[in-house]
């Protein structure tokens, strides 16, 4: 067992098309789920870039300047293949907790939108986060950044299913604190 993530065996991590990982359901997942939850070392944003300069992108952003993840390849397990999806079926509760947010058939990625996650607002190193998204679903954005939480459709999309921290910047920026 690794130190830092839970992850359910219902799942298994597994190549997609290419050298790149993802996690696949290796049985049917019913709606409200636990897929996984996720751990590590908290750190600041720059610190965690440190580690991405040795090939570790396996963070999770959790506060406006902070994320949790590896700070090395011995720690890292299945729960770092999760992939984004423009059209996901999955979503983040809390912080650190992701849940099915439909039925998910055996075989089918299970995959969540990092939009729910990625916040570039007060963090000048995220500030002009992007990456060129290859979901290939019908409604992909094209390209994630870590400002589309702030699109109106997704604030719609995703109600319920950001990550506490920008739920409730979305709920003070909207008047709704009390939320």
């Amino acid at each position: 067992m690794k130190p830092f993530h839970w992850f359910s065996g219902k799942l298994e991590s597994r190549p997609r098309g290419g050298c790149d990982q993802g996690v696949f359901a290796r049985e049917a997942v019913a709606r409200g789920e636990r897929l996984a939850i996720f751990g590590g070392r908290v750190t600041t944003i720059a610190e965690d870039r440190l580690y991405q300069d040795q090939g570790l992108d396996y963070s999770l952003q959790v506060d406006v300047g902070h994320v949790i993840g590896i700070s090395c390849t011995e720690e890292s397990d299945d729960a770092e293949h999760f992939n984004h999806s423009c059209e996901p079926n999955a979503g983040i509760k809390g912080q650190i907790i992701l849940i099915a947010m439909r039925d998910i058939a055996a075989g089918e990625e299970v995959a969540f939108d990092y939009a729910t996650v990625l916040c570039g607002d007060a963090d000048r190193v995220l500030a002009d986060y992007s990456f060129v998204c290859t979901c290939g679903k019908a409604g992909c954005r094209g390209t994630v950044t870590a400002h589309d939480w702030k699109r109106p459709d997704l604030r719609r999309k995703y109600r319920g299913w950001f990550s506490w921290y920008l739920q409730e910047m979305i709920d003070r920026e909207s008047g709704n604190e009390d939320s």
